[in-house]
């Protein structure tokens, strides 16, 4: 794995591993997706960080395993902030994208689960990320979106199965 140096304090940076928001195409709709990076690359290499600067790059690509979203509950978020919470789907979607798709963001991660942690969104943030994310995407740059097949879990569902 090809690595920069590390950045500055001032430096704002996407790890392997992070959360990143990004568009999917499914029924000829655009979704919303949450996943978590599995990799970088930049000129073709694999790396271990890039600066959030560099997405926008051409050479930059980034690949994301999606996760689900289900309705969390108060034993899942004890404060009851959140009304969302990602998980493992069984059925993995993994993309590799241009970076330019993929937005960074900073949930918060679950603490009543140590040993499976999960994220914790609120339902009025994803609204709005997925109109902002949607707004600034140009027809071009929709055409790199990937598209899915719906099955059960993805696009979401509400618990009725809707």
């Amino acid at each position: 794995m090809t690595s920069f140096p590390l950045p500055d304090e001032e430096s704002q940076i996407l790890l392997i591993s992070d959360c990143v928001a990004m568009l999917l195409f499914s029924e000829e709709k655009i979704w919303l997706c949450v996943g978590e990076v599995n990799d970088l690359k930049f000129d073709g290499q694999s790396v271990s960080y890039l600066n959030l600067d560099m997405l926008a790059k051409h050479t930059v690509t980034v690949s994301y395993q999606v996760l689900g979203l289900r309705p969390a509950t108060v034993d899942d978020d004890p404060d009851g902030q959140h009304d969302w919470q990602t998980y493992h789907i069984a059925n993995e979607y993994s993309f590799t994208v241009p970076g330019r798709l993929v937005q960074p963001i900073n949930p918060k991660v679950s603490t009543t689960h140590t040993n499976l942690p999960w994220y914790l969104f609120q339902g009025t943030f994803l609204v709005a990320l997925a109109a902002s994310m949607f707004q600034q995407t140009s027809i071009a740059t929709l055409k790199s979106v990937p598209k899915v097949v719906p099955n059960k879990e993805y696009p979401y569902r509400e618990s009725s199965g809707e």
